[in-house]
């Protein structure tokens, strides 16, 4: 039977990279860059104007994007709901619709951020909120 010196390996395990990189300016630059990105695609120039769109969303219409983001599929997301898939898909087209978006993914991404009022980099990390622009400057 062979034995292992376990005293090397706690140096082992700090000598790994780490799975998530730390935050830094450019990493934070790029969040805020994609959340730029994803309003100027739904035609919205600031937070607060995604804000004001986000309000239009009836509650059953949050409600199936966030459960459409967590479930598997449209039909499990329909199924946990206790509604068709044909409902659940109307609903996700009404919010896509209200929101300016052409995916459901983008519609979700734009309810959280929503939510959120600022943009996020990871537990106890955030970054303040992305200022108003205009599309071209």
């Amino acid at each position: 039977m062979r034995q292992t010196d376990l005293s090397a390996a706690p140096e082992r395990q700090s000598q790994r990279p780490a799975l998530v990189p730390a935050a830094t300016e450019e990493t934070d630059l790029l969040r805020e860059s994609v959340v730029v990105e994803v309003l100027a695609s739904a035609g919205l120039r600031s937070l607060a104007e995604l804000a004001e769109t986000v309000a239009k969303l009836a509650t059953a219409e949050r409600e199936v994007l966030r459960l459409f983001w967590s479930a598997r599929s449209v039909s499990e997301a329909a199924r946990l709901r206790g509604c068709s898939a044909s409902t659940m898909e109307k609903q996700l087209e009404n919010a896509r619709a209200k929101l300016g978006c052409r995916s459901s993914p983008e519609a979700y991404l734009l309810l959280r951020i929503a939510e959120l009022g600022r943009i996020s980099d990871g537990p106890g990390l955030t970054t303040p909120p992305a200022p108003s622009f205009v599309a071209g400057s």
